[in-house]
């Protein structure tokens, strides 16, 4: 091997598969010196999807093809990620919301929706501060003035503030009527980033923004469907006779989104 013109060159042509131990070695034999290593590594970053288009990137975790929404943190700038939630469906009549629904919320971290406007949230992938026209909101709420969106947690509560929390806002069925409820359980990452109630309060309470007691915390920005973990459509049978446009509110705190 001898040196020409500031690399070396070899006797034949070598190649070294990326990722193998050694120098990176060009098909005409020529070891590169630091600054074309380094572009090569920069290459071989980049893959090229079976349709020939960076969107599309194989998921080494779970071994399928993904469309793009999100970048994966640690990998290439191509590799996106899509939501991963389970979805489930149950029936109940109103009756049995309280006794059979709210259980399965408590210890649980969630954002509530309605069926109407389920579809165009999972088809956006966000959950937005400011909802389209077409899904209904409440207007005076503290959250979504300061760019953040509700969310209800229900972990470490007193039952005397729990019931005091639903009579304010009947979580278990905002909307009553709507089909039903949609709730979206937060997964654990994500609930560093949360705005607890205690933290907002004060500031609500200054603002004369509405916040329900106890139960109610933010999300800052469009809430990502890639933080959710799992989804629970309720289907509502046997309803009350409600006003078409009435929500499960008090007259005194008609304020959350």
């Amino acid at each position: 091997m001898q040196r020409v013109g500031g690399v070396w060159r070899t006797g034949r042509p070598a190649f070294i598969a990326p990722g193998a131990a050694g120098p990176a070695v060009g098909w005409r034999g020529l070891v590169p010196d630091q600054s074309t290593e380094r572009r090569l590594q920069k290459i071989r970053k980049i893959r090229i999807s079976p349709l020939g288009k960076p969107p599309g990137w194989r998921n080494r975790r779970q071994g399928r093809m993904i469309p793009s929404t999100k970048p994966v943190k640690g990998r290439s700038f191509w590799h996106m990620e899509r939501p991963t939630y389970s979805v489930r469906r149950i029936e109940l009549r109103e009756a049995d919301l309280r006794t059979r629904l709210l259980p399965r919320l408590l210890e649980r971290v969630f954002h509530v929706t309605t069926q109407e406007a389920w579809p165009s949230i999972a088809a956006s992938g966000f959950v937005c501060v400011q909802p389209p026209d077409d899904i209904p909101s409440w207007s005076n709420a503290y959250f979504r003035s300061v760019g953040h969106v509700s969310l209800c947690d229900l972990r470490f509560l007193a039952e005397a503030d729990l019931e005091l929390a639903l009579d304010a806002f009947s979580c278990v069925d905002p909307r009553p009527s709507s089909s039903g409820p949609v709730f979206l359980f937060l997964r654990k990452g994500p609930l560093g980033r949360i705005v607890t109630h205690a933290d907002a309060r004060d500031s609500a309470n200054n603002l004369g923004k509405q916040i329900t007691p106890h139960i109610e915390t933010g999300y800052p920005g469009n809430f990502p469907l890639t933080a959710i973990s799992d989804v629970l459509v309720v289907d509502v049978k046997e309803r009350y006779n409600h006003p078409s446009s009435g929500s499960s509110r008090t007259g005194k705190d008609q304020g959350r989104p």
